[in-house]
């Protein structure tokens, strides 16, 4: 949808919706696959990819880095060079992820109305400020289907809090803190596994390794405004390439359930992997036919509650029945994910967007305000004088 702080840029939508369906086939393998392969409940993480592109699949939990990546980005690409409102900034946050996610909250509750807790709402509210205990969302009633994925709201909104803050640093100190932030960020999380944090869990479900992943999305976009010629287009085959060879590495060794030491490195290479393929594919999109182009805007438009409902469509083909054919749990994944779970998910999520996160998000407000641009040699002259 057209924001009221940039111009509209419909590959940015392209890429939302690449990120959601990313992590709706993985769902579909880990979950379906894992019906059909070990029975009621059965799970399919960790197991080997026999080739790239079913690591792809297998892995698509990928597309949530992705998703980081291009926050970063965005807003970055937007802001730049402009002063922020905190507090309009942080108004439209809220009424861009909270609407959605209490109405499905609200419908949680109703389905599983026994197992709700009396501060359940309070608790789904608090979720952007829990870091004390950052991978244990324990507070928050766990109403599967539909609770499932707001862990990942904890650090996307935690990143927003920081973002203006992370920016003024920027055009005082030059691109160069970015990267100073990123080590610092990885050389805390090796001190929290030291002192006995999960490797994987540290990095994959907080801020402590996610904010890598917002930084160098935040690069990507001032590599994005500083680069120019056909060159930069090449990034995004360079990057799709690279991602497949990595995410297959990644899958051969051990996938998810690998906590060795070296997971604590593994968000910023996922990172710079998805900031590439960003730039590039932003370059080449716009020869993309037009109504192609509309057709994946306006998947990428509604990629906020693919994302967030997508395991509710799940759950209900699980309830009804996955499609077999006697095929293996990939082949079988991949079925049910193309002709029930993917189409199931964008219409019932054509439906939220329109009756549940349009309305709000047409409340949204101007944020950021004209300021001197950055000189290109530190980035100083953006800084409002004292």
């Amino acid at each position: 949808m057209k924001s009221l702080n940039s111009s509209y840029i419909p590959a940015v939508d392209h890429i939302r919706a690449f990120a959601a369906v990313l992590v709706l086939f993985q769902h579909c393998y880990t979950r379906i696959g894992g019906r059909l392969a070990e029975g009621y409940g059965g799970e399919l993480i960790g197991t080997p990819a026999q080739n790239p592109l079913q690591s792809l699949m297998m892995e698509g939990h990928t597309g949530v880095a992705l998703f980081m990546v291009l926050s970063g980005f965005i807003f970055t690409h937007i802001a730049y060079g402009k002063r922020i409102l905190y507090g309009r900034f942080l108004v439209n946050r809220i009424l861009r992820i909270y609407p959605l996610m209490l109405a499905i909250f609200v419908v949680g509750c109703i389905v599983r109305f026994s197992e709700v807790e009396p501060l359940g709402v309070l608790a789904v509210l608090a979720i952007p400020f829990q870091i004390l205990d950052p991978v244990d969302l324990w507070f928050v009633p766990d109403l599967y289907p539909f609770t499932t994925l707001f862990w990942t709201i904890a650090p996307e909104f935690q990143f927003y809090l920081l973002f203006p803050l992370l920016l003024a640093l920027v055009y005082r100190n030059g691109p160069v803190v970015l990267a100073v932030m990123i080590g610092g960020a990885l050389l805390l999380r090796g001190l929290l596994v030291l002192d006995g944090a999960d490797a994987h869990d540290i990095s994959y479900w907080t801020i402590f390794g996610r904010i890598d992943q917002f930084l160098i999305g935040m690069g990507a976009a001032l590599a994005y405004r500083a680069w120019s010629g056909a060159w930069v287009g090449l990034l995004c085959p360079v990057a799709v390439g690279a991602m497949l060879t990595l995410l297959y590495l990644y899958n051969q060794a051990g996938g998810l359930p690998n906590a060795q030491m070296w997971k604590i490195a593994w968000p910023p290479v996922e990172a710079v992997g998805w900031a590439a393929f960003i730039i590039g594919y932003l370059t080449l999109a716009p020869g993309l036919p037009t109504r192609l182009s509309a057709f994946l805007a306006s998947i990428g438009e509604i990629s906020f509650s693919m994302y967030l409902l997508h395991v509710c469509v799940i759950a209900a083909v699980l309830q009804l029945g996955p499609l077999d054919f006697g095929l293996q749990p990939f082949g079988a994944s991949l079925v049910n994910g193309l002709f029930l779970v993917l189409p199931g998910t964008i219409a019932v999520s054509w439906v939220t967007f329109r009756l549940i996160e349009r309305p709000f998000l047409r409340m949204r407000v101007r944020y950021l305000q004209e300021m001197p641009q950055p000189s290109p040699a530190g980035l100083k002259a953006a800084v409002p004088a004292e």
